[in-house]
């Protein structure tokens, strides 16, 4: 028997009083029903009402961690006191997952990754620090950044609101220089492994997944194009593997793979970086960007626009027209970046005759 996620709780209740051999439901339908009326922000008084206290219950939970030690997790243990619990989870050491064990006991029965490699399940997992750092090459810059905010004459206010920031890690990890360095090293760490296989690089958003894609198709042509000038002087003895190197990379395919969210245009020009302004400025904002996607939607975002550069350049433009409407308090430097940003995403968002890439299946 399968209780569906429209089902309600009640019917759940109704079944586990009733004599089932198999019962397959959601731990969140262990939960108080919202009497009809009840105004919101209602919340429910007294304990979850017992169900049954038969001992020959089992409960065998899929994904053991963070909601079994929450509110329905009591919820359940308080309807089902006898029942025996058997939690399955693949992360029972990771930070913050510790009390899985704590809460259903110790270990049954262990399938470890190094059994998976053996039964063919799973590939052999390498890991290899690659980090680009960030390091700070004036030693007095706090000192030249005090004389500036001195010279400047800025209120205390405005002190703390610079201060803030420059302690954002976000503009460091975003440069476009260091962008640069990680996405010649993805090309060079990707094409130097000893086997083929898939890759996947994780940004911090998708404004700088956009720019890094961009950045390793820059660097994967022109590593490309130093096989291919190898190749040509190369003698027989190491033509194949240069061959298969070429193939390779004439065969990789690579995306922007992103997730759906509303109001995205809204969001990215009214943060990175984050600033102060008015409600009233906000709703210019919202305005100006609902605007701008209807302005592209309508007569800009044409089949395969991304690959001319007329049409890109078209499609820059109007989002440089469009967003010159914000309000005052974009600056003429954080407008360019603004506009930049904006781009980037619509670049990578939309794919032409006004579709979305959240769209795609």
């Amino acid at each position: 028997m399968w209780i569906n996620e429209s089902c309600s709780g009640a019917e759940l209740r109704q079944l586990l009083t009733e004599d089932h051999r198999f019962i397959f439901t959601l731990i969140k339908k262990f939960g108080h029903e919202r009497p009809k009326g009840a105004r919101k922000g209602w919340k429910p008084t007294g304990p979850f009402p017992l169900l049954s206290d038969r001992s020959d219950i089992i409960v065998m939970t899929d994904e053991a961690h963070r909601s079994q030690y929450d509110t329905f997790a009591l919820y359940m243990r308080n309807a089902l006191p006898n029942a025996a619990f058997i939690g399955f989870t693949g992360t029972p050491l990771m930070a913050g997952e510790e009390k899985t064990k704590d809460v259903f006991g110790d270990y049954v029965s262990i399938y470890n990754f190094q059994q998976s490699i053996e039964d063919g399940a799973t590939v052999s997992l390498f890991y290899e620090n690659r980090i680009s750092e960030l390091q700070l090459e004036k030693d007095n810059f706090n000192v030249e950044l005090e004389a500036l905010i001195e010279a400047a004459e800025l209120d205390a206010e405005q002190e703390q609101k610079l201060e803030r920031e420059f302690a954002r890690e976000y503009h460091l990890i975003t440069r476009d220089d260091r962008l640069e360095k990680v996405a010649e090293d993805v090309v060079a760490h990707f094409m130097g492994r000893k086997q083929s296989g898939k890759g996947m690089v994780i940004c911090i958003d998708k404004v700088t997944a956009v720019k890094l894609h961009d950045k390793v198709r820059k660097y994967w042509k022109a590593y490309l194009g130093g096989l291919q000038a190898e190749l040509a002087m190369a003698d027989e003895l190491v033509r194949p593997e240069l061959q298969r190197q070429i193939d390779l990379m004439n065969q990789t395919d690579m995306a922007v793979i992103v997730s759906q969210q509303q109001n995205e245009v809204e969001d990215f020009i009214l943060t990175k970086p984050e600033f102060d302004i008015t409600d009233a400025e906000k709703a210019e904002v919202k305005k100006v960007a609902r605007t701008l996607l209807q302005t592209l939607k309508e007569a800009m975002l044409v089949l395969d626009w991304r690959k001319k550069q007329r049409t890109r350049a078209d499609v820059y433009t109007t989002v440089k027209t469009v967003l010159d409407e914000l309000p005052r308090a974009y600056t003429p430097e954080l407008y360019e970046q603004k506009c930049d940003t904006v781009y980037q995403h619509v670049y990578g968002s939309y794919q032409g005759e006004g579709q979305s890439i959240y769209a795609v299946g």
